[in-house]
């Protein structure tokens, strides 16, 4: 069963963490129907004859990956911070404002954009270098060196 570790009040975003991956690129429909069942499980449903909507968004990272469900679009990214040319990619993607060296500052961005950009559901090269405009959460309770954001 996955681990909850960010849910709303009202139960009506929800994302769940899934650890001990086998490989980074694994097959995530078991892990999405696990999320969906719980997300379901909770929700305070009292006339079958509606429909339930349901958003959802998944990443992965090194052996990690969080599904988050929502009843309205969200989108959600992980990453596993690891040594890399920080500012030498900053400056390639992200606004010449951004361009940093730290690693935590990095991946904090990284993650930040690529949420966003998922929430939009555009593509990340073209989203990299614009303003952010929608509410983003920092997630918590993630794993030792893995930083993410949630987009609603």
């Amino acid at each position: 069963m996955p681990q909850v570790i960010f849910e709303t009040d009202d139960w009506s975003t929800m994302v769940f963490l899934f650890t001990n991956i086998d490989e980074p690129n694994h097959n995530g429909k078991a892990m999405t129907r696990a999320a969906f069942r719980e997300y379901i499980a909770r929700q305070n449903v009292t006339d079958c004859s509606k429909p339930i909507n349901v958003h959802w968004n998944k990443s992965d990272t090194h052996t990690f990956a969080v599904v988050a469900c929502s009843s309205e679009k969200i989108g959600v990214d992980i990453e596993y911070m690891k040594k890399r040319p920080f500012e030498k990619i900053s400056r390639r993607y992200f606004h010449e404002h951004e361009v940093t060296d730290d690693m935590e500052i990095f991946f904090d961005l990284w993650c930040q954009k690529e949420a966003y950009t998922k929430w939009k559901k555009e593509r990340i090269a073209e989203n990299m270098r614009v303003k952010i405009d929608r509410t983003l959460i920092p997630l918590e309770n993630l794993p030792d060196n893995v930083v993410g954001y949630l987009c609603t």
